[in-house]
């Protein structure tokens, strides 16, 4: 009998590819513990990523000349898809709007071209698989 020239994969028996979205009672408690916690900018990520639905390619790319105009929180603005190349018109909900606003007034951003986040996308995905466990959920 040979031996296989290659290791038993990596992933076997593993759940990989997309992951099933938080549901609306998994939303609310992974809100409630963010707010718990004075999360300021894990509330307004967290609002903003369930708001828009974007990529996190997308997401860690907006600058605050793309949620704000004329001092405001606007209610909806365009992101061109990295992926897709695709512009697509994104809305901001009332609650993302107000934890947006805390978040850029906590930070002090004034500039157009200030990033909201500065993190890359495996802090990102450490901050989501967080959120899964604030929701019981196995990340």
């Amino acid at each position: 009998m040979a031996k296989s020239a290659y290791a038993a994969p990596w992933n076997k028996g593993e759940t990989v590819g997309p992951k099933r979205p938080f549901t609306i009672e998994q939303v609310r408690m992974i809100r409630m513990a963010l707010t718990a916690k004075g999360d300021i900018r894990g509330l307004a990520m967290f609002a903003t990523a369930i708001s828009t639905c974007l990529r996190a390619g997308d997401l860690l790319r907006l600058r605050l000349h793309d949620v704000m105009s004329q001092g405001e929180i606007v209610h909806h603005f365009l992101v061109r898809q990295r992926k897709t190349g695709k512009a697509v018109r994104v809305n901001l909900l009332p609650e993302c709007r107000k934890s947006l606003a805390a978040w850029i007034a906590f930070k002090g951003l004034t500039e157009p071209g200030n990033r909201l986040w500065h993190m890359d996308r495996f802090r990102y995905s450490q901050i989501v698989k967080e959120w899964t466990k604030l929701a019981f959920l196995d990340p």
